[in-house]
């Protein structure tokens, strides 16, 4: 990667600073490793915790609800999965204690005297309803696509569960972490009244005002939470927050509403610490809608990188903070291996094009998405990029669920997106590139092909240095062909009060209150 000279940055800061687009905030992302925790100091059970955050949620199923949003204000609050990551990543049990693979199924035995907040026993029907209301294409859940065609669920005794699937998956426990557990027969009632095994039962929702969450007595590990009470307020205006956090209204302030530039002037605001998590493995980046031309040439995809200004995204949009990246697997993963960034360099993006069959003022456009303003900082700074290699690009910026019904249906040409992933590779291939395929939306086929074949002998083999050596193969030329193209690895930054303790997030960006108090 080429740095920018002090020339080059003074100009083209005065022109963004003209353009407006001098603004970000990382947005509810994912993965990394260590986790980090708001000062320990001595604590105490009891209290509550007022937390401010970005937006209301007003489904609270999580077979249905696939918002970032949702994971750390609802989800992992109400329900429990077979697996978690605790604080610092590590893959452990949470309703299961332990499972092995049996041929090409997973047999999870599963903890004991685990209650609903109902009261009601948790057994291995349980997860066999959850399995089977995932894969009914009744319930229309987002989750069928991780467990996979052809996924089911056997009670063995009530206590051990068999889920089958049709062929060796490897990945398949890191992919349980985001599939909850539901009560059975619970059906649609999750939406509004969610009962769950986690450590905090929901108590109430005031749609835009907020919801509260009470102590689970019954959790299955009596050490924790230690708060008694934790209510979560939708805050949309960071300023707002900031201000509520300083006046000791709000305890504590999501990643989404401590913008960069933000945080750095808590660093020294008395009263207020900052939580970062940096480098993380939460990723901003774009999808490029490959099956026509000249999107479907990867001199014309990396073209449009080397139009991207990473070094620029960093000072402007991040602070500083955080770690550009034009690998879609993080730095902290075990299957990770150090590739270049594409230049910034829109003479040399101009040859490309021309090498594509580009001509000179070809048009297109960007979409981005309400509540990320990091993404909607970077279109403009790409949109100059683009303009001084002879692209005119368009950017339209979509409230989130008219964005996510356009990028479903393929009408994109290029879009920024955000991701949540996990240290295992293969969320990220279930999620987004063979989603692509199954839609049709990339036209070579070789290329296709290959990403079915390698991403299917990735998780054959439960032989991590096996894996290793595919998912090289696939980094290299996933950064060659640039369908998806990875921008950016946002530092995670909440902030808290300096009375609050035990709060953590980890390198997902996934909160943990379990050991959260307020102290005096």
């Amino acid at each position: 990667m080429t740095l920018l000279n002090q020339d080059r940055y003074v100009s083209r800061r005065a022109l963004l600073v003209r353009a407006g687009v001098i603004a970000g905030g990382a947005a509810v992302a994912s993965s990394g490793f260590p986790g980090v925790r708001a000062a320990p100091r001595a604590q105490s059970a009891g209290g509550s915790m007022t937390f401010g955050h970005f937006g209301d949620v007003d489904n609270y199923d999580p077979l249905t609800n696939a918002l970032d949003l949702y994971q750390n204000y609802g989800r992992l609050i109400v329900f429990s999965s077979l697996t978690a990551y605790d604080a610092n990543l590590a893959l452990v049990g949470d309703l299961a204690t332990s499972w092995e693979l049996v041929e090409t199924n997973w047999v999870f035995k599963l903890r004991e005297s685990v209650t609903w907040h109902d009261g009601s026993p948790f057994t291995s029907d349980d997860v066999v309803y959850t399995v089977t209301r995932i894969m009914d294409l009744a319930t229309g859940s987002f989750l069928a696509s991780l467990l996979g065609d052809g996924a089911t669920a056997t009670a063995i005794d009530p206590l051990t569960v068999q889920i089958n699937l049709p062929a060796v998956n490897a990945s398949f426990p890191d992919l349980l972490t985001g599939v909850s557990i539901v009560k059975k027969d619970s059906g649609d009632g999750s939406r509004a009244e969610p009962v769950g095994t986690g450590p905090f039962s929901f108590e109430s929702w005031s749609p835009n005002e907020s919801t509260v969450f009470a102590k689970n007595a019954n959790y299955y590990d009596p050490t924790r939470p230690l708060l008694d009470e934790l209510t979560f307020r939708p805050t949309p205006d960071p300023q707002v927050a900031v201000t509520n956090l300083t006046a000791g209204e709000l305890d504590a302030l999501s990643n989404q509403l401590v913008l960069p530039q933000t945080a750095a002037t808590l660093e020294t605001t008395e009263g207020v610490q900052l939580i970062v998590v940096d480098p993380s493995t939460a990723l901003a980046y774009a999808n490029i809608l490959s099956k026509d031309p000249p999107y479907n040439d990867k001199r014309f995809r990396q073209g449009l990188a080397m139009c991207l200004d990473l070094e620029g995204i960093k000072e402007l949009v991040y602070a500083g903070r955080g770690t550009a990246s034009n690998n879609f697997i993080p730095a902290l993963s075990w299957a990770y291996i150090d590739l270049p960034n594409y230049e910034y360099n829109p003479e040399k993006a101009k040859e490309l094009f021309a090498e594509a069959g580009v001509p000179e003022g070809f048009k297109t456009s960007i979409l981005t998405l309400e509540g990320y303003p990091d993404l909607i900082a970077m279109a403009p700074i790409w949109q100059e990029g683009l303009k001084q290699a002879g692209i005119e690009a368009s950017i339209e910026t979509l409230e989130i669920n008219a964005w996510i019904e356009r990028f479903l249906a393929g009408d994109y040409e290029i879009s920024f997106n955000f991701d949540i992933n996990g240290p295992d590779p293969q969320r990220m291939f279930v999620a987004d590139f063979l989603l692509h395929i199954d839609q049709g939306e990339w036209s070579d086929e070789t290329l296709t092909s290959t990403i079915r074949e390698k991403s299917a002998a990735a998780i054959a083999t439960t032989d991590q240095e096996a894996r290793k050596v595919i998912y090289a193969e696939l980094q290299q030329l996933m950064h060659d062909e640039l369908t998806t193209m990875p921008i950016y690895r946002p530092a995670i930054v909440a902030a808290a009060a300096s009375a609050v303790s035990g709060f953590a997030v980890d390198g997902k960006g996934f909160y943990h209150f379990e050991q959260a108090v307020i102290t005096e």
